[in-house]
């Protein structure tokens, strides 16, 4: 049911409201995740279970730019509920949005710390987390495509991964030679062991399964500990990807657009 809801939901934001593409797969990516978090019908959720899934969010590192924008996900779903008599209340109407905190804000990695990073990640030796660092820092995918990198997509040769953001785009990322060699090892590693899987990332939690946001969450975590910064989150891994390929590699804005937009050139 949640997930015909969202379908005619989505149709409106890009029939209706006229979104932009990015906007409009992250906020339906973020009520896919909120729909499961509840485990109820959507028009069912009251005021409790939108306070529950910020504060599990917040538990998982989420900073207040992040959490906010699920406020804004939610908030706009649930108005569109209430103008079309799907619900009688609406549970986002004392949801508060967090305070961000301007220090918070502008909270970014250096360059040292992003190649430190990079040198402790080798004395660990975890080949899996170096590929996903490698990955943020040089072509940073948007979070909900990651889990879905397949081995089949890479070119090594002319390091690249094509990556399928949704039903109706596609993209390519660029990689630097340091994620394609972590690459390389890693899939020696997979042969190695004999776990032949067509994704790119596992978890050996209860199995194999594929990445999740928990766990991405997880390992960001796990780096920050690793290097010993206050905090890591997506945001700053952005924001790291930037001044990578502004400083380090020194591309143009015009190309840092193309690379950070998954398009070609």
């Amino acid at each position: 049911m949640n997930e015909q809801i969202i379908s005619i939901y989505e149709k409106y934001l890009r029939t209706r409201r006229k979104m932009n593409e990015t906007t409009i797969v992250n906020y339906i990516y973020d009520l896919k995740a909120f729909s499961v978090f509840v485990n109820k019908g959507l028009f069912e959720v009251v005021e409790d279970d939108v306070k529950e899934w910020l504060t599990d969010k917040k538990k998982k590192g989420n900073g207040a730019n992040r959490i906010n924008f699920s406020i804004s996900t939610l908030s706009s779903f649930y108005k569109y509920a209430k103008r079309n008599n799907r619900i009688k209340c609406n549970p986002m109407e004392n949801i508060k949005r967090e305070i961000v905190i301007k220090n918070e804000d502008e909270f970014r990695l250096t360059i040292r710390q992003i190649f430190e990073i990079r040198k402790r990640l080798e004395e660990i030796g975890d080949t899996q987390l170096m590929v996903y660092y490698g990955l943020l820092v040089s072509a940073f995918p948007m979070k909900q495509v990651i889990g879905g990198l397949k081995w089949r997509d890479i070119n090594f040769r002319k390091k690249y991964m094509l990556i399928k953001i949704d039903n109706e785009r596609s993209g390519i990322l660029y990689l630097d030679d340091y994620t394609i060699e972590k690459l390389q090892l890693l899939r020696k590693e997979r042969k190695k062991e004999g776990l032949k899987r067509g994704q790119i990332f596992i978890t050996k939690y209860n199995g194999l399964n594929e990445l999740t946001d928990d766990t991405q969450s997880y390992w960001l975590n796990k780096i920050k500990k690793i290097i010993g910064i206050e905090k890591l989150t997506f945001s700053i891994m952005k924001k790291a990807n930037y001044s990578y390929l502004k400083t380090s590699r020194k591309f143009s804005e015009e190309k840092i657009e193309l690379i950070r937009s998954h398009r070609s050139f």
